[in-house]
């Protein structure tokens, strides 16, 4: 199943925070589910000039 999901700005003073799409296997919660980190985009660099200490 694919799809293309559109948004479109209705009010300019109105941000969105995220989109959560499930696809199956989410629980039920008012919270927004953890955050999921791929490699490809989450590189771990030093140009931003964080990293935790020994790395």
């Amino acid at each position: 199943m694919s799809g293309i999901l559109r948004v479109f700005m209705v009010d300019p003073a109105i941000a969105v925070d995220h989109i959560v799409v499930d696809t199956g296997g989410l629980q039920a919660s008012c919270l927004a589910p953890p955050e999921t980190y791929h490699p490809a985009f989450n590189q771990r660099t030093t140009t931003v000039g964080w990293l935790p200490e020994g790395e």
